[in-house]
């Protein structure tokens, strides 16, 4: 069930890069977290209501794996809110951050105080039904918009921004570069149109400024928006988080259907190709991390339960 667990968690990037791409009712958050929500709360409940027998095992695996994946859902798309948060006002970036990790750890913290009496007591059902409940209530959090999330159409407007003035400062660098090196005067710049961040969103020269964002793609009767330039610039990232969702998927089945060479072989064959896929698509940081990341797992081993205690912990 741990292991169950931890790939409805593998599972986030193919969230975070769908949100990127098709903004849901003109959010790529706000009603991707709400629908996470409801949806992750009926799975749980669901989960609490089997009847504790063998024959619920395969249908716990599926719940327990479709739950733990809506709770990484909140997870990554409220990281990626705080992060845009941060680029707007980096001062502030360290104190929220570490005020968000503050806040987790006290909630695992509770959860630990709750969830081990009722272990004792052979009631794990009902701290399953608590959390269940809590996090259908959040959803009326991200229903309200309390997060405050801008517009798709606003966030890539400042994302044009952003990179216009990155590239700005870039060529600025530039110039001053060549004017220490070659100790002559530079060419002043031409009238360039390049400084944006795509057709769909804004098209100028640098320093001008739309007040409105010309309307994007839509696909599903405008349910959706689609932000092509975000595919685009990120084809490699978003070819990663295929194939990671995509493995993560097969091992789910593996594990409940399959037997133990069977999840051996599987688990080989995704480590190789998402392991090679990510050293040639994720950035410079982040390949710099697998000479970390690949060992520590590699040591590590979890001793699981009995298997006939797999539902509310009896045999």
């Amino acid at each position: 069930m741990a292991n169950l667990a931890s790939m409805g968690w593998s599972m986030k990037p193919i969230t975070a890069m769908f949100s990127d791409i098709f903004s849901f009712f003109g959010y790529t958050k706000r009603w991707y977290l709400a629908v996470s929500c409801v949806v992750g709360a009926a799975f749980a409940l669901a989960f609490a209501l089997l009847p504790p027998a063998k024959a619920s095992a395969a249908p716990a695996a599926a719940f327990v794996f479709l739950t733990s994946f809506t709770k990484a859902n909140v997870d990554i798309l409220t990281q990626g809110h705080y992060s845009r948060l941060i680029r707007r006002i980096p001062l502030a970036g360290s104190s929220l951050v570490s005020w968000v990790w503050w806040w987790v750890l006290l909630g695992s913290l509770v959860a630990s105080v709750i969830a081990g009496p009722l272990a004792d007591a052979s009631l794990e059902w009902i701290g399953v039904i608590v959390a269940a409940t809590l996090q259908f209530v959040t959803t009326f959090f991200f229903v309200m918009n309390w997060y405050g999330e801008n517009k798709n159409r606003v966030n890539r407007a400042e994302d044009a921004k952003f990179m216009r003035a990155n590239l700005l400062e870039e060529r600025k660098d530039s110039s001053e570069r060549l004017r220490e090196d070659d100790d002559t005067a530079v060419a002043e710049m031409g009238n360039h149109s390049m400084l944006v961040l795509s057709d769909e969103v804004c098209a100028g020269v640098p320093g001008e400024e739309k007040d409105e964002v010309p309307p994007l793609p839509t696909c599903c009767c405008g349910v959706f928006e689609v932000n092509k330039e975000v595919a685009r610039r990120n084809w490699r990232i978003v070819l990663y988080c295929l194939l990671v969702a995509a493995g993560s998927v097969v091992m789910a089945i593996v594990t409940v259907l399959g037997d133990i060479w069977s999840l051996l072989y599987a688990c080989l064959a995704r480590f190789r190709c998402c392991l090679r896929l990510r050293l040639l698509c994720t950035p410079v940081g982040d390949r710099q991390g697998e000479f970390v990341y690949v060992p520590q797992h590699g040591v590590v081993h979890s001793a699981p339960r009995c298997p006939g205690q797999l539902l509310h912990g009896q045999a």
